[in-house]
């Protein structure tokens, strides 16, 4: 659902939808109504079709008993269970209260443990499993809303070009719900296997459309399977007496989906709220730079004379450190508005692993837009149990596969204040950078790649952090390939931790001591080799004189070069505060160990309350 009435821009091919929309609101009775729509989705354990519908109030409304279906008449002749129930079988759960969403995910039932909801910031996360893989089409399809008694409630239907609401569509469509009772099993939330109570009067079209069901033909939508059917605003519902029209709609992709949104325009007293996304956060950051992802927001692109990736200019950097400071000081709702004059959105991440909200800025452009800068995705952790100190980052994102994957695996575990990751690949652009240093086969850094040049908000937030936090400890996930080829035929470890610094770390100093946490994890990488592949680490320059990590702007900073001087200036002094770890692929495939070790390092090192450590830990 929209904030506001937007322009639908290059996705105006696929716009180009009539839908329509039923409404049984009454001044007594609270109004509920499908806001917005995700069809043509693969049903798997963790996402599918998608529908989203909102309590416009007046008071809460109990949806035991509610069945959202789309009217397949074969399905609903043979077995219910089949079809698009809010969730077959017993589910006790709470009522929608007025002003709030209910956010119905459809999986696959081979694969999902089984119904279950989620009492969110929004309203309610509810998974519903389907027997028959996808449940919404992307071509001709419909939706119905229906209450406890069996009356319909909403109605909203799509298609591509040349599908038309007409004749037989409908007949077929708006099959006889009467159909329904008899059949056991459990149609919506009512708990224990209660059999379907619905309105057994319900007999033809005649009865839906008296049932203030009214359907509109259209034509002309292309490739709606490509993105999100969505309400433009749930104003003046309050004052709805007569059907919604397909002006009330608009089709957005799916990247722009804004699930559990609430409206500026509704009566909350909340104001503009950040867009939300309930989702898996390991599995949402590790996919950022897929090309299939629908939140993806990295370019995989290289070697671009255009490039997807922009530097940023000094007033840009600026007022991205304005808003790094909103965003660390919890004030989203302001934050958001500074955001959106950059191209930024603040999103509200749910994790549904952990139950944890996250606050995340990333662009609202995608890869492939003009509009697109390229400058990454920043995800803050709010809660008071954050390493308040600790903060991650994946600046080679597709050249080091699989470090973006592992920085998301880290963040519910290790759980820094700030993690964030570059928003291209380090050769996006074909303009080389007056950083010092030198990339594979002697050729200079180009500007997209962040760790080697500084114009950009990746290394604007780890200097902004760095200074706000004192004693601030960043860690970065790198990747070289591979031990004793290539260029490293004299490096046989897996790993190579680093300080950026040209200075032995002691064996008390936090590199040390992550380096022998990972050798004590005795981990096995599954590298086809018998036996498999055990992990060891070289500490540089102790073990290694290979990437020392040197001329890693963000290593510098943090290892005490004054701000404006790290692009040709070599750390003064060791400090401690900069693990960059480098990782061949086998333990990039299987990261979790290096995590668990780095968790090990962290704890312990806070529990012997050393110094610096206390501060790291928020003890201070």
């Amino acid at each position: 659902m929209s904030t506001n009435t937007r322009m639908l821009g290059p996705f105006a091919k696929v716009a180009a939808a009539a839908l329509a929309l039923i409404s049984t609101a009454e001044p007594s009775r609270a109004a509920i109504m499908i806001t917005e729509v995700i069809p043509g989705v693969s049903t798997s354990a963790t996402a599918g079709d998608t529908v989203e519908i909102f309590n416009s109030g007046p008071g809460a409304v109990d949806l035991t008993g509610w069945i959202l279906t789309d009217l397949d008449d074969g399905v609903i002749e043979g077995n219910i269970l089949n079809e698009g129930t809010f969730a077959p079988g017993s589910l006790a759960m709470p009522p929608l209260g007025e002003g709030e969403f209910a956010v119905v995910v459809f999986v696959d039932s081979d694969t999902a443990a089984g119904p279950s909801f989620l009492a969110t910031n929004y309203g309610l996360r509810i998974v519903a499993p389907l027997l028959n893989q996808s449940f919404l089409g992307d071509e001709f399809e419909q939706l119905l809303l229906a209450d406890n008694s069996g009356t319909p409630v909403d109605f909203l239907a799509w298609g591509s070009s040349g599908g038309t609401l007409t004749g037989s569509n409908l007949t077929d469509a708006l099959e006889d719900l009467s159909s329904m009772t008899g059949v056991t099993g459990d149609y919506g939330f009512t708990p224990g296997g209660a059999v379907w109570a619905g309105n057994d009067n319900i007999a033809d079209l005649t009865d839906y459309l008296a049932s203030s069901i009214d359907v509109v033909g259209f034509t002309g939508v292309s490739g709606n399977g490509n993105g999100v059917i969505r309400r433009l605003s749930t104003a003046g519902v309050f004052q709805q007496t007569s059907p919604r029209s397909a002006a009330d709609f608009e089709v957005v992709r799916r990247s722009d989906a804004t699930l559990g949104n609430a409206s500026d325009a509704v009566p909350t007293g909340a104001g503009l709220q950040p867009f939300r996304i309930t989702d898996q956060l390991a599995t949402w950051v590790g996919e950022l730079n897929s090309s299939t992802h629908p939140d993806r927001r990295i370019s995989r692109n290289e070697d671009m004379v255009s490039p997807d990736f922009k530097t940023q200019d000094g007033t840009a950097r600026t007022a991205w450190e304005g808003i790094l400071a909103g965003m660390l000081a919890g004030d989203w709702e302001a934050t958001a508005a500074d955001a959106a004059a950059i191209n930024y959105q603040v999103v509200e991440f749910l994790n549904t692993e952990t139950s944890d909200t996250f606050y995340v800025l990333r662009e609202n452009s995608i890869p492939g837009d003009l509009s697109f800068q390229g400058q990454g995705v920043y995800i803050f952790d709010p809660s008071p149990t954050a390493r308040e100190r600790l903060v991650l980052e994946s600046p080679h994102t597709i050249f080091d596969s699989g470090t973006l994957e592992q920085m998301g695996l880290a963040i519910p575990v290790l759980r820094p204040r700030v993690a964030f990751c570059a928003g291209a690949h380090r050769n996006n652009s074909t303009v080389t950078t007056t950083c010092d240093g030198t990339f594979a086969g002697g050729a200079p850094y180009r500007i997209s790649d962040v760790a080697h040049h500084p114009d950009n908000f990746f290394h604007t937030t780890h200097r902004n952090l760095n200074d706000t936090f004192a004693e601030m400890i960043a860690i970065q996930f790198h990747g070289f390939c591979c031990p004793g080829s290539g260029s490293y035929t004299t490096l046989f470890d897996d790993v190579v931790a680093t300080t950026g610094d040209n200075a032995a770390p002691g064996p008390t100093d936090f590199v040390t001591a992550v380096a022998d946490a990972i050798e004590a994890e005795n981990y096995l990488a599954d590298d086809g080799s018998p036996g498999g592949d055990l992990t060891t680490v070289a500490v540089y320059p102790v073990d290694t004189n290979e990437l020392g990590a040197t001329n890693n702007l963000q290593g510098r900073l943090s290892n005490g070069v004054p701000f404006g001087n790290e692009c040709n200036t070599s750390s003064p002094s060791f400090t401690g505060r900069f693990l960059h770890l480098e990782q061949d692929p086998d333990v990039r495939e299987e990261p979790e160990h290096i995590i668990n070790a780095l968790e090990a390092a962290l704890s312990a090192q806070e529990s012997a309350s050393v110094g610096r450590w206390n501060e790291i830990a928020g003890e201070e």
